[in-house]
């Protein structure tokens, strides 16, 4: 019973650090587009 409350546990934690990745991904992203934008309207 134990093990597997063990690893239901670290696959929480997994997906956890998997969304928190991924948002991390996202943000940057965005970030990155973003300031694409306004370099463009500068030029501009």
């Amino acid at each position: 019973m134990e093990l597997i409350k063990r690893k239901v546990n670290n696959n929480m934690e997994n997906k956890n650090i998997d969304l928190n990745v991924i948002k991390i991904a996202v943000v940057e992203k965005i970030d990155e587009l973003y300031n694409k934008l306004v370099s463009k309207r500068k030029v501009s």
